[in-house]
């Protein structure tokens, strides 16, 4: 990302930017997208992949109708929150320290 972009985006949010504040951003939005780059993939399986389309082919088959997602509860992590905590590098009690990204004083 270069500073025109960064530019560009404070355009579409309608921010005023110098040509400071754009050149740290820039540098602060490069590196948060160099460690979303270092997470991993996700895959989906193939069953996921047909169930999935068979929810599409009810959805075009009941277009004129109003669809209701129910609320569920998942039950599929495997890990408690303690666990994941206590699994971290750098904690301090029940919070996770995570490295630096943004400068907030910019």
């Amino acid at each position: 990302m270069e500073i025109n972009d960064v530019k560009h985006i404070g355009l579409l949010a309608r921010l005023k930017l110098s040509d400071a504040e754009a050149s740290a951003l820039t540098i602060d939005l490069n590196k948060i997208v160099a460690l979303v780059e270092t997470l991993p993939a996700t895959r989906r399986s193939s069953d996921d992949d047909e169930e999935e389309k068979n929810e599409e082919e009810d959805v075009v088959e009941e277009s004129n109708e109003r669809i209701t997602r129910g609320d569920e509860t998942r039950q599929d992590f495997r890990i408690t929150s303690d666990e994941l905590i206590a699994a971290s590098p750098d904690h301090n009690g029940r919070f996770i320290r995570v490295k630096k990204i943004i400068d907030k004083d910019a």
